[in-house]
């Protein structure tokens, strides 16, 4: 275990990603660091649960090398930073996890990859809303029948129709306050209509 959170750490050493032995828990969360996620964070591939940077003011995309980060049970968490680009299908390797996939509160653009729909292990609290997450739904997201709870894709700019298979997916939820795909998002339009407007 490594934690570090709450510390006021301004960067990220590239080294920690030769901490080849770490199983669980490597928390940064709630810091200053001013800079990207090391693509040596890659090399992690060990941790079972708890890799969690959220709150830390990281900026940057998100390296393709976490998806090999591939035996997560629990918490990727992301959220609350300046992170932006697109989403790396790579995440998608991410096949173990059931809890905690969070990426909120950024600057995520382009399109949700539907390599995303492999995360069918997922229990609950999956977390992409306040982004700019542009284009239709995938399909594939439908593929997470298991999700009992906290479900959240609102504050995007997702356009055209919600795919049948991902409306389904609110029979498994416990509340319907926790399924929130729907509000400020533009289901129902044309991709691309803004743009052929004079």
């Amino acid at each position: 275990m490594l934690y570090l959170s709450e510390n006021m750490l301004t960067s990220l050493p590239s080294e920690l990603g030769n901490m080849r032995k770490l199983t669980e828990d490597v928390r940064f969360h709630n810091n200053a660091i001013k800079g990207s996620i090391p693509t040596q964070l890659g090399g992690l591939s060990k941790l079972t649960s708890g890799f969690a940077f959220h709150s830390s003011m990281l900026t940057g995309s998100i390296p393709s090398q976490l998806g090999q980060i591939s035996h997560l049970r629990k918490a990727v968490l992301l959220g609350g930073n300046s992170l932006s680009g697109c989403i790396p299908s790579e995440l998608g390797n991410m096949d173990s996890i059931e809890y905690q996939f969070e990426l909120y509160s950024n600057f995520f653009s382009s399109t949700l990859p539907s390599q995303l729909g492999r995360l069918d292990e997922m229990l609950s609290e999956f977390y992409l809303d306040s982004n700019s997450l542009t284009g239709t739904f995938p399909t594939q997201i439908g593929r997470l029948a298991k999700m009992s709870e906290f479900f959240d894709f609102n504050k995007n700019q997702f356009c055209s129709d919600l795919p049948t298979e991902v409306a389904a997916l609110t029979s498994n939820l416990e509340n319907s306050n926790e399924w929130n795909i729907v509000g400020g998002n533009s289901f129902g339009t044309v991709c691309g209509a803004y743009n052929a407007w004079p």
